[in-house]
């Protein structure tokens, strides 16, 4: 904020600059009031040639009548987009293991040496009103290879798969923000079949 300095006979001799804090443009029962006061309160800690400065130098050059662009800067900063990265993680891995299971159960085959190959295509959306946590919607393309080889045994197979999955997330939060997601597996297996008989 600006203030003209006046000098005794009413004249304007210079300008004196003052920083507005960071909390002045949130409430305090909103949720990034703490957040924040915390960057208020590192402000002045940092030295002139560091990488926070360089952050608090582009926060400052958000202008009058930019609120809306100063929240999302807090929104994004805050990371509320990696709160539940292990579940995109496990969900992105889930896909693969459907994609295996469909391979294998769905598409029998009688001989003793099979190749199976699926070129796949999955989209869908997570929404919660757990705070912190931002809904998305998913799109995922992958390819999954199994392989099985009947053994000596009977019912006895031996095999085992690959797959690639190329995930792309994209978050309902003010920036709009995105991540992909690569993710790859193999696997070697062994799986034996055991019928019981039952006599009368």
């Amino acid at each position: 904020m600006a203030t003209p300095v006046i000098d005794n006979y009413g004249q304007i001799k210079g300008v004196a600059m003052t920083k507005l804090p960071y909390t002045s443009f949130v409430e305090k029962s909103h949720n990034a009031w703490n957040f924040a006061d915390g960057l208020e309160q590192r402000y002045g800690m940092n030295a002139l040639d560091s990488r926070e400065k360089r952050v608090f130098n582009l926060l400052n050059s958000i202008g009058k009548n930019e609120e809306i662009l100063l929240t999302q800067a807090y929104d994004e900063m805050m990371g509320h987009q990696y709160a539940n990265v292990q579940q995109r993680i496990y969900e992105t891995g889930n896909i693969l293991n459907r994609e295996f299971s469909y391979l294998r159960n769905a598409w029998s085959n009688p001989t003793k040496d099979a190749n199976k190959v699926k070129v796949f295509g999955t989209n869908g959306e997570y929404k919660t009103d757990t705070a912190g946590i931002i809904d998305y919607k998913y799109n995922a393309q992958g390819v999954a290879y199994v392989h099985e080889d009947e053994s000596v045994k009977l019912g006895e197979t031996v095999g085992w798969y690959a797959g690639l999955v190329h995930n792309r997330y994209k978050f309902e939060d003010i920036g709009r923000s995105k991540e992909e997601m690569l993710q790859g597996k193999s696997l070697e297996y062994l799986n034996q079949f055991h019928s019981m008989i039952t006599t009368a």
